[in-house]
């Protein structure tokens, strides 16, 4: 039995109706629309001969939430994962995966989130995905298992559009060849491997894409180039041709799930602008030195955070009091200061400096946004946090030809700041399709929800359905035959083994970079 997992984003694309336009949404229209065209043979190929469901998701609906209920068969209130911040350590019960292993079944997992720090599976491996704080993979030697190099996804640097094209491309070239290889060396029985490229690319070219889905007001101003037009279809093609990689490798009846975690859809408000301004230069001329003066910028794409680490107090209030300044010297030519600029105070003050009922308040407000919106955490211990948000208001109005002032320099806009968009936004429902062993073949397109999906592989495995489990089987796309010759079998969860806890802590400067990543992405702002 082998398995392989298309995190996708989703192929399809749901449309939101105009003035005078009745439009119906799905998030197959694109995927099916490739398919009558003869774009996507080897996806095509599997839906013909098994069954295709819209796939509903969890909230909050963000990847590492999405996949940890994929993984174990709960919902987050259950298996803990809420945010892009969290690793192995945060998850609360087990997977499907770990428990297969117990069971003696050698389960690989390649690019699949939330498996950092990695674990120890019996005759298996795990190479963790994009959210790893580090390159550790289980065994040690998987690598060096096979003949191919080492290769992850990673987003190491600011990312240009033409960067994330060209990284979408190296994905699709090198992933699944580096599967089969694994796969193969460890001779799996349960395998997942997770492409990450369609969904980085949607957020970014929905609107070079599928201008009739916004607005007019919402539209570009003018045809996108071509290479932003097919970004999306062209990430699509790449992953058929991934799949068809990596299903040649199998055997005729080896059963393959393909499920993308979440949809996409037009951002209702149109591209919403990220702002990424150039701070080393401002800091350098400012006479600011990180090492120095004792303080971190953790992020300035699409908002600053600049952390003033412990230290004597009143050497870093000072560092704290001139950032601050450098940060409020930012103006346009008519004087709009361009950032909204708070701090939170997170080192405890001397005795007769204690702050007032109302600043502890306004403290706690900003704590509660950086920790719940920013998904930034603000309890580490430190002097201070700065939290600035460049003001979209003022910046779109002097982009791209206006002039403004930083830290009493003269500097064009866009010398001073890079902007992004993104225009592409998530979508409750994603795509399954399946095919192989007692898959059924289905016509009509089904409805799973993602905790579906964990009972339906330790069946397909031939194993034991644990009862703590929050999806149900779905039968409704299995053989009716084999179904009853091969009916499901329950097993108590409190009588399987456990795997052992994973009890490694996170360092807090491995924590910052992940954060820094996920800004320069567009999922944290």
């Amino acid at each position: 039995f082998r398995e392989a997992y298309d995190l996708a984003g989703r192929h399809g694309l749901k449309r939101t109706a105009h003035a005078g336009e009745t439009m119906t949404a799905s998030p197959w229209n694109v995927i099916d629309a490739m398919w009558q065209a003869r774009e996507l043979p080897n996806l095509a190929a599997l839906a013909k001969r098994g069954v295709t469901a819209d796939f509903t998701t969890v909230k909050p609906l963000n990847s590492p939430t999405v996949w940890t209920s994929i993984a174990t068969g709960r919902k987050p209130r259950a298996h803990g994962v809420t945010d892009f911040q969290a690793t192995r350590i945060t998850i609360r019960v087990p997977t499907l995966f770990e428990r297969l292993a117990l069971l003696g079944f050698r389960v690989g997992l390649y690019g699949y989130l939330v498996t950092w720090p990695p674990a120890a599976l019996p005759d298996g491996f795990v190479i963790p995905g994009w959210l790893r704080h580090d390159d550790r993979v289980s065994p040690p030697d998987a690598w060096d298992q096979i003949d191919l190099s080492p290769w992850v996804m990673a987003y190491e640097d600011d990312l240009e559009r033409e960067d994330l094209l060209r990284l979408s491309q190296v994905e699709f070239a090198r992933k699944a060849a580096r599967w089969n290889q694994l796969a193969a060396a460890f001779d799996l029985d349960v395998g997942a491997v997770v492409f990450d490229s369609v969904d980085t690319v949607s957020h970014r070219f929905w609107n070079a894409a599928f201008p009739e889905d916004f607005r007019p007001k919402h539209r570009l101003p003018e045809p996108a180039p071509k290479e932003h037009r097919t970004a999306i279809h062209e990430a699509v093609r790449r992953m058929d041709l991934a799949v068809g990689e990596i299903t040649s490798a199998l055997g005729p009846e080896d059963p393959v799930i393909i499920v993308s975690d979440h949809g996409f859809q037009a951002a209702g408000g149109g591209a919403s602008n990220v702002w990424v301004p150039q701070l080393s230069a401002a800091l350098a001329r400012a006479d600011l030195d990180p090492a120095r003066d004792g303080f971190h910028v953790i992020t300035r794409f699409g908002i600053v955070i600049i952390e003033v680490h412990e230290g004597p107090f009143e050497e870093r209030e000072k560092t704290l009091e001139r950032l601050v300044a450098e940060l409020a010297s930012w103006r346009s030519s008519d004087g709009e200061r361009l950032f909204d600029t708070n701090v939170i105070e997170a080192a405890a003050r001397p005795a007769g400096q204690r702050m007032s009922v109302f600043r502890r308040l306004k403290q706690w407000g900003i704590k509660f946004v950086m920790q719940h919106l920013y998904k930034m955490n603000a309890d580490r211990p430190g002097h201070a946090y700065i939290f600035a948000r460049p003001r979209d208001d003022v910046l779109s109005d002097l982009w791209p030809n206006g002039r403004i002032e930083a830290g009493g320099k003269q500097l064009e806009i866009d010398e001073a700041y890079y902007r992004d968009s993104f225009s592409g936004e998530h979508d409750p429902v994603g795509i399954f399709i399946a095919a192989g062993g007692p898959i059924a073949r289905r016509a009509q397109r089904a409805r799973l929800s993602v905790v579906d999906v964990a009972p339906l592989i330790f069946y397909l495995a031939g194993a034991a359905i644990p009862d703590d489990l929050e999806g149900k089987l779905p039968s409704r796309i299995l053989d009716a035959e084999y179904l009853a010759t091969h009916p499901p079998r329950k097993v108590a969860a409190d009588t399987l083994a456990e795997f052992p806890p994973i009890l490694e802590a996170v360092d807090p400067v491995e924590d910052r970079e992940l954060v820094e990543k996920l800004r320069r992405l567009g999922y944290v702002r």
